[in-house]
């Protein structure tokens, strides 16, 4: 049998992977046993897991990743504090574990303190450090708290190239307010010249096309840059065409 750590970090990666196949065939034990068949999708079997352990008594970790099993097996809630206040109990248990940390991570995203969330994300990176979208995620949340020197440490981390793009886009012009009104500076120079929209066009055909492609698969990275250049290219873009064909 695997050491528990170790078990533990392959079911998350497996499953993040989505490689069922390989996350069935990880040897875990009894306290271990209901989280990975709620990962499965056996939520019936791992129920009855659940119920059969609980009456044990279990040390630390073991009780962290029972409880776990608890949290991955309803869905997040951001309207009330359950939630919340088990992924707390978990982590004063094993502050490593992946879903815990996801969920306060979430809960601090939702009140707009993205950074007491990054402590959450570089947790969970431990545990899945070759997850795309934990890496994706957490340069995210660095450009939203402003920290462009971590954003820059995990995006060299991204594997696929239009990650990267999005990364070093946001990095450049989103990551501070100096950034930010660089940024605006930049695009209101550029909005003066006739030629402006053959560079704004284009780049608001790219940025249209990361929004809707990538909004379906839930990718917090490129929605948000995309979104974010849709409204400053969009302003001077309108700005542009007023200046040179309605003046």
């Amino acid at each position: 049998m695997n050491n528990p750590f170790e078990a533990y970090e392959q079911m998350i990666q497996s499953w993040q992977d989505r490689e069922y196949a390989k996350l069935e065939q990880i040897s875990v034990d009894d306290s271990l046993l209901p989280l990975k068949l709620f990962l499965l999708g056996h939520d019936d079997e791992a129920q009855e897991s659940l119920s059969d352990i609980e009456d044990q008594f279990l040390g630390n970790t073991d009780s962290a990743f029972v409880l776990e099993a608890k949290l991955v097996s309803v869905p997040f809630d951001p309207s009330t504090t359950a939630e919340v206040d088990l992924a707390k109990e978990i982590t004063s248990l094993y502050d490593r574990a992946y879903f815990a940390n996801i969920t306060l991570a979430n809960d601090f995203i939702n009140h707009d303190e993205p950074l007491k969330a990054i402590p959450h994300y570089q947790k969970a990176i431990i545990v899945a450090p070759h997850s795309e979208k934990i890496i994706s995620d957490l340069v995210y949340i660095c450009i939203l708290a402003e920290r462009p020197n971590e954003e820059h440490s995990y995006h060299k981390l991204l594997k696929l190239r239009i990650e990267k793009i999005f990364a070093e886009v946001g990095l450049l012009g989103l990551s501070t307010k100096l950034r930010k009104v660089a940024l605006w500076v930049l695009l209101g120079l550029l909005s003066l010249r006739i030629y402006s929209l053959i560079v704004f066009i284009p780049l608001l055909a790219f940025f249209a096309y990361g929004f809707v492609k990538y909004r379906k698969m839930d990718n917090r990275l490129i929605k948000y840059v995309s979104f974010q250049y849709l409204i400053y290219l969009g302003i001077f873009t309108l700005l542009s065409l007023f200046l040179h064909f309605i003046l």
